[in-house]
């Protein structure tokens, strides 16, 4: 009977140990995110929007702009899930981050909120010296996100 307990232990120690590889960079953001994401930033607008959604992201990208802040790169960038520590993009001097946090509502569907961040770091200590941030928040009655609805456009903004 200890024998047993003890194969039986190692069985499910090692099935836990191999399931894991298959977790292991599993992405909590969902692949329709991301080529959602891809869209609005390469056109500063998405079709699956309306036309006055479009220009409330279009003025959300102009606020990029006109802190003289570069536009966001998305070719080969990682998007995490929030409060998920991925190494940041490098994109002109700053660090940035689009990360990417799901917010279930009643009676199905989600609210997505894609947030944009750019950090400036101080060179000689090494603290940051500029802090930007902001937000798009997008509703999705489906659980494959092809039925949007933008809710809140929070244009970039200085933070510290």
């Amino acid at each position: 009977m200890k024998q047993f307990a003890i194969i039986a232990f190692i069985l499910i120690i090692g099935t836990i140990i191999i399931s894991s590889f298959f977790f292991i960079g599993s992405d909590a953001v969902k692949d329709s995110t991301k080529v959602f994401i891809h869209e609005i930033v390469n056109n500063k607008g998405s079709q699956e929007l309306t036309s006055s959604e479009n220009e409330q992201i279009k003025q959300f990208f102009d606020s990029i702009q006109a802190l003289g802040l570069p536009h966001p790169l998305i070719d080969g960038v990682q998007i995490h899930y929030y409060d998920v520590f991925t190494p940041p993009t490098e994109n002109d001097e700053y660090l940035q981050y689009i990360s990417v946090k799901y917010d279930p509502i009643t009676g199905g569907g989600f609210d997505t909120d894609i947030n944009f961040e750019y950090i400036l770091y101080n060179e000689a200590d090494g603290n940051p010296e500029e802090i930007y941030f902001g937000k798009i928040v997008v509703r999705s009655f489906d659980p494959d996100f092809s039925n949007k609805e933008l809710l809140l456009v929070t244009p970039m903004e200085k933070q510290k």
